[in-house]
């Protein structure tokens, strides 16, 4: 992807449709406000909850385990798809490489059940608790449209 030719800007659209674009956003610190911390892709009405980077250690280390620290945060590319955001992401950090994106990893995860507290190492070990399937159980716990419940259940990703 030609990154050169992709410029910041306002736009003006229906709510909805907002509702369905994704993003690729950046984290600056103020220590250093002209190069980013970090950059995910994520909804663009999730992007203030930082869903990918909370599962970078790098990115908690700098952020969110330091209540003082300031952020700014800029939606640096919108699209229709997961896809092409992820595509534009790695041409951006492949131009310059945020840090928390380069030092940072997904932290070790678990999966509860809300309504009975059992706990699981593996989206696998839990769907097959409930009989259900891997990915309608993943598609819950990242919150995609039509997922409210698992088999009655709810479920949420949780830190160890």
């Amino acid at each position: 992807m030609d990154t050169d030719n992709l410029k910041e800007m306002a736009v003006f659209a229906p709510v909805n449709t907002f509702l369905t674009k994704w993003c690729v956003y950046e984290c600056y610190s103020k220590a250093d406000a002209l190069n980013p911390a970090y950059m995910g892709v994520c909804r663009l009405t999730e992007v203030f909850s930082f869903p990918d980077a909370q599962a970078n250690t790098a990115w908690r280390e700098m952020f969110r385990d330091n209540p003082a620290s300031l952020m700014m945060i800029k939606i640096k590319y919108v699209a229709a798809t997961e896809v092409d955001c992820i595509n534009a992401r790695r041409a951006f950090v492949m131009q310059n490489p945020p840090p928390c994106n380069m030092r940072g990893r997904p932290t070790r995860s678990r999966i509860v059940c809300d309504q009975t507290g059992q706990e699981w190492k593996t989206i696998v070990e839990a769907a097959d608790a409930i009989k259900s399937s891997p990915s309608n159980l993943s598609n819950h716990i990242n919150r995609k449209p039509g997922f409210k419940s698992v088999k009655g259940y709810t479920f949420t990703r949780q830190e160890r």
